[in-house]
Formats: structure tokens, sequence, C-alpha cells
């Protein structure tokens, strides 16, 4: 529940519960039907964790009369999403009006509180607050997918109550503080936008520039050594002679995920075959995603002896004539993907790499001394995006805790 000192609450403030503040309550409708012409029904994903509604997408579903008397929007209702995951249940948003009627779901309970004694954005505010202090996640009915708040919990929690000018006033002031840190995480996430793309956008630098145009082309087959990896089975759990093996999760695009690794028991016949040495291509054989298959990375050696799943393909490249790191960020890049892609894709609609397909994938070869100039260039930019995106998610991580600093302040009398 939530911590409370109420000694220290400032003058003129007192301590009620939600439901005294209350004046009518009411539950959402649900509808599966739809109606281009009927009225706009606010669903969950319209009221984002910002505490604000969201008009960008939204479905109309059919009423009549006794429907938009019962569920239509006010200015000033306060919507609280009483149905969602744990993690979002009870964002709420007030409602300022619309050129049109609008309705709610059944995920949403209406309140309108009574106008002498609250103030309904104070309110709304108040409802924020305690979402950010995960209140509602600590009090929720779970089911398997989503969570719910009954209304009689949500009544029965303390709300701290300042005189209605106060509200107001206070209601004001974060209106305008909230609206500033709204502006700097878009604007920070816009550049963390903008850090990811860059990776992509050096890729195409250099693949699709004049230059590439007149590279010789060599199907892989020709550059390196292809094989599948090894199945998971159930006589194959750690025992004596295990070693730690890469799956699909580890390999991502450009970079191995080392944070949750398995071991597979083998035999010494097994570690020879399937080995990986440095600078090993792993790429991922299948996945039910366009934007992942045939995403890989190189493998860097750290003195033990690894071996890969069978949905990870190992290319031992020939160094003699082409660079590991060139032709791992030709595959990423927006050509190679593109490739892989088109020789994955199967009649049902799935994607899956095999050896074979692996084998016929054409990449453009410049002389090896450009392989290792470019390549060296892509790692050093790739470097210096990976330390700038770093810098900015921590920028962006500091923005998102702006707003819960500033209602626990308002809520405590300091503002």
């Amino acid at each position: 529940m939530i911590e409370l000192d109420v000694e220290t609450l400032p003058d003129g403030w007192r301590l009620v519960q939600i439901g005294d503040v209350v004046a009518t309550v009411q539950a959402g409708f649900a509808s599966g039907a739809r109606d281009e012409n009927g009225a706009i029904q606010l669903r969950m994903n319209n009221v984002n964790t910002t505490g604000h509604i969201d008009w960008k997408e939204f479905i109309r579903v059919p009423t009549d009369t006794a429907l938009l008397a019962r569920y239509t929007l006010e200015p000033g209702d306060v919507v609280f999403n009483n149905t969602n995951s744990t993690e979002l249940v009870g964002k709420s948003a007030l409602f300022l009006g619309h050129t049109e009627p609008v309705v709610y779901s059944n995920h949403f309970t209406r309140m309108r509180v009574q106008s002498d004694s609250c103030d309904p954005l104070f309110f709304c505010f108040w409802l924020n607050h305690l979402w950010q202090k995960q209140i509602f996640r600590n009090i929720c009915d779970r089911w398997i997918g989503q969570s719910a708040v009954k209304f009689d919990k949500l009544s029965a929690l303390p709300i701290f109550l300042p005189t209605l000018l106060e509200q107001q006033r206070i209601a004001q002031l974060l209106k305008t503080k909230l609206a500033a840190v709204e502006r700097a995480r878009q604007a920070s996430a816009a550049r963390l936008d903008a850090a990811r793309a860059l990776p992509a956008a050096y890729l195409r630098e250099v693949f699709e520039s004049e230059d590439a145009i007149n590279w010789p082309i060599s199907t892989l087959g020709d550059l390196a050594q292809v094989i599948g990896g090894m199945q998971k089975t159930p006589h194959r759990a750690p025992n004596k002679h295990s070693r730690p093996y890469l799956t699909v999760r580890n390999v991502q695009r450009g970079y191995l995920d080392l944070t949750a690794v398995e071991r597979f028991e083998v035999t010494p016949r097994e570690v020879e075959r399937y080995r990986l040495e440095d600078e090993d291509l792993l790429i991922v054989e299948g996945n039910g995603s366009r934007d992942h298959i045939g995403r890989n990375a190189l493998f860097i050696a750290d003195g033990q002896e690894w071996v890969h799943q069978n949905h990870v393909i190992r290319v031992r490249l020939d160094r003699d004539l082409c660079s590991p790191q060139f032709v791992s960020a030709y595959l990423n890049s927006d050509g190679g993907k593109q490739q892989m892609l088109e020789k994955a894709e199967t009649t049902s609609g799935l994607y899956t790499l095999s050896t074979g397909k692996v084998n016929n994938l054409l990449v453009p070869l410049p002389p090896l001394p450009e392989q290792k100039r470019l390549a060296t260039l892509l790692a050093v930019r790739r470097k210096s995006t990976e330390t700038a995106e770093e810098l900015i998610n921590k920028q962006y991580t500091g923005i998102a805790t702006l707003s819960g600093a500033i209602l626990r302040q308002a809520f405590s009398g300091a503002l």
C-alpha cells in the first residue's frame, strides 16, 4: 500500500479516501462490432502512461441513443484503465472534450468528481502518481495475460486533498512542468532513434556507394566452409563433458549477447566438428520475424571450447580471400538482409535459411586491403555510435524519472 506520513501534511490538507471525492462512477461497455459511422470508443491503447489521450488511432463502434446517454464522455471526466497488463493497469487520463461523441470500452471506469471539493485535473494527477508508485500493480487481481483493479479497491485508496483553490493551483503547475518534461522526453527519444539509425546508414554509405557497384561478386560457399549446428536433446543435459553452446537468442545483429548461456553434453568427436574458432561467422537459420531472419555476428574466442545449436549456421571464412568483419557487415546491411529474406521465404510464409541457401548468398568483394580498411572504418563508427547511444539513453532514462519526482514533490506540498 501507500506509505503515508499524515503528521507532515501541509496546513489545510486533509486525508480522505478516493471514494469520498467521486460523485459518480460508470464502467464502460464491450463491443466486438465496428461501424465506420459509429461513435469513437476509447480503448486501452488510447490512454498513454503520461496521463494523456492518444487520438492517432481509434475505432468506431455502433451505438444507439441509450448507449450514448450512458457512456458518452464529458469534459472533466477521468477515465481509469481498470483492466490491462500488470505493468499498465491503472493508467488514467482526463477527458478534455472532442469534436464528436466519444464513448469508452469496458477496460475503463469513468469517474466524475465532486466539483465543490475536488479538481478533476488534480484528481487525475493523483491517480497517475499512484500508478508511478506501482500501487495499482500491488492491489490488482491477476489472471493469465491481464490484471484488473476493481472500484471497491480503488475507492478505498487514500488521497491527499488541499483546498479546492490550492488543488487548482497545483494542477496547473503540474500541467506546465510535466508538459516541459514530455517535450524533453520526446526530444531525447528522437535523438535516441537517430543514434540507433546511424549504423544502418553507415552500412548503406559503404555498400551502396558508386565504388561498390563495380566490386566483383562471389558466393559465400566459394569463400567459406558452411555447416549447421547440434540439435538440443534430453540426453545432452550437462554432465561430465559439457560445453557452452550458442543459440539463436545469443546471436544478435552484429554482436553476441552472452547474458544467458546454456551448456551441451558433447563427445570429443562432436567438439572437433562443431567447435567454434575466433571470427567464425554465425548466422541465425530461422526466425518468425522478417526483421531478424539471417542476423549474424562474429564469434570472439575466449579460451573455452564453444559449440553451436542447429538453428545457428557456422560460416568459417577463408581469410586469404575475405575479411570476416567485412562479410559480416555486408550481410547485416540492407542489401544483405534483403538477399537473405528472398532466399529464406518459404511457400508457407515462414522464413528459414539452410546451409545450401547460405552457400548461395552473393557477397561483393573489393580487394582484401580495401575490405579490411572499410571494416575498420565501420567498427570505429559503430563504437562511436554505441557510445553516443549509451549517453543519450542515460539522458532519456533520467528524463523519464522526472515526472514521478515532480508528482511526489507536488503531493508533499512542496510546489
